[in-house]
């Protein structure tokens, strides 16, 4: 009896000592510094701010190419949906800026929004109506997109400009799909298209049976000079 007295304040003593190292105030301090990405809010010339995620990667450096990636979701998402890809892009070096709001004049505020951080070009990578936007915000950018990324994207202006490289992802059974297709049919080269067997739609192909594959070609493309 007095051994398993002993054992339960030794369960007591290690459970309020877990509980110091979750709660305290020195833990919280050290998870706070270790974050890689931060809150921001992007002003639109409208007068409101849309708010996003910032994940910084390599400084910009003078006289280099400054490239950032713009996020764009699909409906009924978030921006904290792309949080684990936007981590992946850092480990790369590459900064990404992720939108809550996706509309087309969004995407255009993003654009001046990481200008305003030396980073004058952009790559835009959109799912599903973030697809959608980022056609229609890539034919107004002035020139400022470099390369575009379209994951199961619905049906918009197709891009015609031949400065600006394109990626369509899309899986073969994707109810949606025939968008995909019809759009990238339009689109002026240099483009390509990779199919993928199964339903996966807009950011599911970056979670399901290829989303590892899915990740590394867009990494790959979007850091290919």
């Amino acid at each position: 009896m007095q051994a398993a007295f002993y054992i339960l304040r030794l369960g007591v003593l290690f459970g309020a000592i877990s509980a110091f190292a979750l709660f305290s105030p020195l833990q919280a301090d050290t998870l706070a510094t270790d974050t890689d990405h931060k809150e921001v809010q992007i002003p639109s010339e409208f007068g409101y701010t849309n708010d996003a995620l910032y994940f910084p990667g390599n400084p910009p450096k003078s006289n280099s190419k400054n490239i950032a990636v713009i996020l764009v979701h699909q409906y009924s998402s978030h921006k904290e949906s792309w949080i684990e890809f936007a981590q992946k892009l850092q480990t790369k070096g590459i900064t990404s800026l992720s939108i809550e709001d996706v509309g087309r004049r969004d995407v255009l505020d993003a654009i001046k929004f990481l200008a305003s951080k030396d980073y004058h070009k952009v790559m835009l990578v959109g799912a599903s109506m973030g697809g959608g936007s980022v056609l229609q915000a890539s034919a107004q950018s002035e020139g400022k997109v470099e390369k575009v990324v379209l994951l199961s994207t619905t049906s918009a202006t197709a891009i015609t400009d031949p400065k600006i490289a394109k990626l369509f992802v899309v899986a073969k059974s994707d109810m949606w799909g025939s968008d995909s297709y019809s759009v990238f049919e339009e689109t002026s080269d240099p483009k390509k298209i990779i199919e993928y067997d199964g339903f996966a739609h807009g950011q599911d192909l970056l979670t399901g049976e290829y989303g590892k594959e899915v990740t590394t070609l867009i990494i790959d493309f979007l850091m290919t000079p």
